[in-house]
């Protein structure tokens, strides 16, 4: 009887322990989900705030180790959040690492559309360290994705991308055009991030093609947006944008336009404030670049100087050759026109080395990570392989499928450019149809207008002869309409309009009109209409 009265508590307090792990569990899911709202909001807005966040995330991780399946996503929010986190503080090796991290979780998952996003977020980390290429295979495996599952949001955002690395390679017709396709999704999905940021993308795009006015409304609506939403790395990213604007159509005036590089000064210096908050190291570059060419075309060298050197240093920090050969060729023009020509050589050598070999280092990074990819792919799959000529087939038959990606991919990109092409021409010559039909209908309810009017001025010939003017009888259909018209106050440019005839014939007209009737002018014409109510 003990035994059963034991067995009975054990069982009640296992139950209660059961329900008791239950409750904890789902309540640290909440919090974990809610720990990761809080981190998207601190991220843009306070990233030192936004890893204390992201640590309570790693805490609740540790705690349910052995649980962690039963927390919703929450492994891979943290490592998603941990990418994020390094990408703005410009840690772009470690962003990789998280993230893909969190895309072999996905993968496992079969999550097509998380797995479409982690290749978006990788592709941009490559863009950020001037690998175009890479950036360009991954934008085009997410874009693949995404048509997949029509991810609305999703196609939109790799249209946006691919838009950017377009605008990145001096191809700002191409850039626009995917932009503006990116445009629409985002309204579409009514994403005001997104649009905002897109907006700023496409303003970039026309101060490339030198249409200032049309960016600068364009950056300025994506600055109130970001403004509303709180996103200070937006408003840097305006800011910049239009300091970048102003100096280029400054120095596009000869001689240089001072208005707008005291507005190009102005919006660098709100640039780089913000992006000392920030702790944006990558994007503040090329705020610095800009504000050292603006001190330098005002001949402040001092300043221009250390602007120049603190871009250099963080262009070096982060490895974006692009900018640091922006940065020394800066700096060689600068020295050359303080007259230290030694160092200006030198900055001079170190820009033509790195602008004649930054192909060359993005083929070698892009090398360097298809080899790693590959043989960490090798890694997972080795033991599958019995043989070594299974080995080699394996490699081939990876060769064939990246073959295939890359062509479809290609096949992709061109059917789009062709279905713009024709969807463009159709919209054209549906509006050419539109104007002529609306043109029709306007002549139609014309001509409906003057046979009524020159039926009811027969009528008054047939019924009042002996009160009318001598020799109206004699008009013909046409010299009624013109005589008719002419009683409405037209001008003979505006009758000839009307009558789709030349303003000489409606000439001709008045004075065959003015000869039958025995009248001199236009002013007796219209007193006669008034006098006998033909009007």
């Amino acid at each position: 009887m003990k035994l059963y009265k034991l067995l009975v508590t054990l069982s009640f307090f296992s139950v209660n322990l059961f329900f008791i792990a239950q409750n904890t569990l789902e309540n640290d899911s909440a919090l974990f989900q809610q720990l990761n709202l809080d981190f998207q909001t601190a991220v843009y807005a306070d990233i030192d705030s936004s890893l204390l966040i992201a640590q309570q995330q790693k805490s609740l991780l540790n705690k349910w180790e052995h649980a962690s399946e039963n927390l919703n996503y929450v492994e891979e929010l943290y490592l998603n959040n941990m990418g994020v986190y390094h990408k703005m503080k410009s840690d772009f090796d470690s962003s990789i690492y998280y993230y893909e991290k969190c895309l072999e979780i996905f993968q496992t998952k079969a999550d097509l559309y998380n797995e479409a996003t982690v290749y978006n977020n990788i592709a941009n980390i490559h863009y950020m360290k001037g690998d175009y290429p890479f950036s360009l295979e991954f934008h085009l495996k997410s874009l693949s994705i995404r048509n997949k599952i029509k991810d609305t949001t999703g196609i939109a955002m790799s249209n946006a991308n691919i838009g950017l690395i377009f605008e990145s390679q001096s191809e700002p017709l191409k850039a626009i055009e995917y932009f503006e396709k990116a445009a629409k999704g985002f309204e579409l999905v009514q994403n005001k991030m997104a649009i905002a940021w897109t907006y700023s993308s496409l303003g970039i795009s026309y101060t490339q093609t030198e249409q200032y006015q049309l960016a600068d409304s364009l950056l300025h609506y994506s600055l109130a947006i970001r403004t509303d939403l709180n996103d200070n790395r937006g408003k840097e990213f305006c800011l910049s944008s239009l300091s970048s604007l102003f100096l280029k159509q400054a120095k596009s005036h000869l001689p240089i336009a001072q208005k707008d590089l005291i507005k190009a000064k102005n919006y660098g210096i709100q640039a780089d404030s913000l992006s000392k908050v920030n702790g944006d190291k990558w994007g503040n570059i090329s705020t610095l670049n800009t504000l050292g060419e603006v001190y330098y075309i005002s001949n402040q060298f001092t300043i221009a100087k250390d602007y120049l050197f603190e871009a250099q240093n963080y262009a070096a920090e982060i490895e974006s050759s692009k900018e640091l050969g922006h940065t020394y060729e800066l700096l060689s023009k600068l020295y050359e026109k303080n007259h230290s020509y030694d160092s200006s050589l030198f900055y001079y050598k170190q820009f033509k080395l790195i602008n004649d070999s930054l192909f060359s280092i993005e083929k070698d990074k892009e090398i360097g990570r298809k080899e790693a990819w590959l043989e960490y792919q090798n890694e997972l799959d080795i033991h599958k392989l019995k043989s070594e000529n299974e080995i080699k087939v394996h490699k081939g038959e990876k060769k064939i499928q990246q073959l295939i990606s890359i062509i479809v991919g290609l096949s992709l990109i061109i059917v789009i450019f062709i279905s713009i092409f024709i969807y463009r021409k159709w919209q054209k010559a549906q509006k050419e149809k539109l104007i002529i039909q609306e043109e029709n209908e306007r002549i139609e309810q014309l001509n409906a207008e003057l046979e009524a009017e020159i039926k009811v001025i027969k009528d008054k010939l047939d019924n009042r002869k002996e009160e009318l003017p001598p020799h109206m009888d004699k008009l013909s259909k046409r010299e009624m309409e013109v005589l008719i018209l002419l009683g409405r106050g037209l001008g003979d440019k505006e009758i000839a309009e009307n009558l789709f005839i030349s303003v000489t014939t409606v000439r001709t007209h008045n004075r065959k009109i003015f000869d039958k009737l025995q009248i001199k002018n236009r002013t007796e014409a219209l007193t006669i209409l008034n006098k006998y109510k033909l009007t």
